[in-house]
């Protein structure tokens, strides 16, 4: 069995010629860094998590992780188990392979990650990561089904709004500290707890089962919160590194900002992303190669569209609306991944009509499994820098 490695420096254009990979090798073993370059912001870590879902789709053989791990310790997966991505990869692989191909006990590769879940399910964020990162997963694996089993949830429906509120001031705490005090953050955390939780529940009611409406058996959801101190150097930086065409969107606005300010621009990173059949085939009920491209980014335009929904609720159908018109208050930046589109907005300006069209999606040369929507807002006021705001 081939083994494909996904070095810790990716970037946007490198992962989807990962993607491509596993397209054409369906008995494939997986190797995946320790940890990723610029902690996987602006998106990275969440389309690292759909090549998980992809491979975990695609895979006719058994699904092997091969890692990097010397050693059949706990402490030798502390490190990957420190991401989201990696509790996930531990959590779903059939089997683990240390780097000289012996194959480590699961209890033993998990160990440190069940110990991070652990603190997360009991609120303790702070201590669960390091850096000021957070993640919470919700994994459905075989045997013993845990989904459910965080805070995310009461019992298996999605906490309500006031809870969600605490959640992500506690998150926000965590990731943004030197600003958890000020005024603006709390206007901010109120539109950004809305906005992730219309996210995450679209995960709970449409990514837990296959296009043709079957739960899936193994799966995965979840939301990654990050925060990066912009300058116009690491700017330029984070361009070169992660990459992705999209970022040019926002890139020239955010450093006319600060070179009229003289400031460094501090970011709110967050992603959520799902392992779920995306959003085409959910919309449409057919698999991929039922799929024309034209007709996913069709599909992925209705559900931009106020009141359209898959679900039988007749009030569902207006979380992305929410969700456009809670960024373009932030003056926020998105960038969503699914199936063969990725579909970017800035609204850095406050400005902006919310609907979605076809000049918003890029084509991509890769159908992939699940979703990831990584959003990014700026963590300043812009009523005090004499602007206008929306």
């Amino acid at each position: 069995m081939e083994s494909y490695t996904l070095p810790k420096n990716l970037n946007f254009s490198g992962i989807e010629e990962a993607f491509k990979k596993l397209e054409d090798n369906e008995n494939l073993k997986l190797r995946l860094p320790n940890g990723l370059k610029e902690s996987g912001v602006f998106g990275l870590e969440g389309l690292v998590c759909q090549l998980i879902a992809t491979w975990l789709r695609n895979n006719k053989g058994e699904r092997i992780f091969h890692c990097f791990a010397d050693k059949a310790e706990p402490n030798s997966f502390d490190k990957i188990s420190s991401s989201f991505y990696g509790i996930c990869i531990l959590r779903l692989a059939d089997k683990i392979l240390l780097s000289n191909k012996e194959e480590v006990a699961t209890s033993i590769a998990l160990a440190t990650a069940f110990e991070r879940v652990k603190k997360i399910i009991g609120g303790d964020f702070e201590s669960a990561y390091k850096g000021l990162y957070v993640a919470i997963p919700s994994i459905k694996s075989t045997g013993v089904n845990r989904e459910f089993n965080n805070p995310l949830y009461a019992r298996d429906e999605v906490i309500g709004k006031e809870a969600f509120y605490k959640l992500t001031e506690k998150a926000l705490a965590t990731v943004v500290p030197q600003h958890s005090k000020s005024a603006h953050i709390n206007d901010v955390k109120e539109h950004v707890s809305n906005i992730i939780r219309e996210l995450f529940d679209n995960t709970h009611k449409h990514a837990r089962e296959s296009e043709k409406g079957d739960i899936l058996p193994i799966n995965f959801r979840g939301i990654i919160f990050n925060s990066v101190s912009v300058s116009s150097v690491r700017l330029s930086e984070l361009i070169s590194s992660v990459g992705g065409k999209d970022m040019l969107l926002f890139s020239a606005e955010w450093r006319k900002w600060m070179d009229e300010n003289k400031k460094n621009l501090p970011v709110l990173d967050i992603t959520v992303v799902d392992a779920g059949p995306g959003y085409a085939k959910r919309w449409t009920g057919k698999a991929k190669d039922e799929l024309t491209q034209e007709d996913e980014i069709e599909a992925v335009l209705q559900c931009f569209v106020k009141n359209n929904s898959t679900s039988p609720n007749i009030g569902d159908g207006s979380g992305l609306t929410h969700v456009l018109s809670g960024l373009r208050r932030l003056r926020g930046w998105f960038r969503l991944r699914t199936g063969s589109v990725a579909v970017s907005r800035s609204f850095f300006e406050g400005t902006g009509s919310l609907k979605i069209n076809a000049n918003d999606v890029n084509k991509m040369s890769t159908h992939i499994e699940g979703v990831s929507f990584n959003i990014v807002i700026p963590l300043v006021s812009f009523e005090q820098e004499g602007k206008n705001h929306v």
